[in-house]
């Protein structure tokens, strides 16, 4: 007959394996949610064009881009 884990034990076994040097502090969840899900190249573009868009706001401000 086998024997049957306590319910510490079940806890334990269910949680998965942590990372050696972590001591047990850092844990990597895959949360599947219904949220929106962006990939990487639309999170790329997305950064870049933010970086343009605050490079230029700050150009028109110093005055080297003149107001029209």
């Amino acid at each position: 007959m086998a024997k049957k884990q306590s319910r510490r034990a079940q806890r334990r076994s269910n949680r998965g394996m942590s990372p050696m040097g972590g001591a047990g502090l850092i844990r990597f969840y895959q949360d599947e949610s219904s949220r929106v899900k962006i990939g990487p190249i639309a999170t790329s573009l997305l950064a870049a064009g933010l970086l343009v868009i605050v490079i230029w706001a700050w150009l028109r401000e110093k005055g080297i881009i003149p107001f029209p």
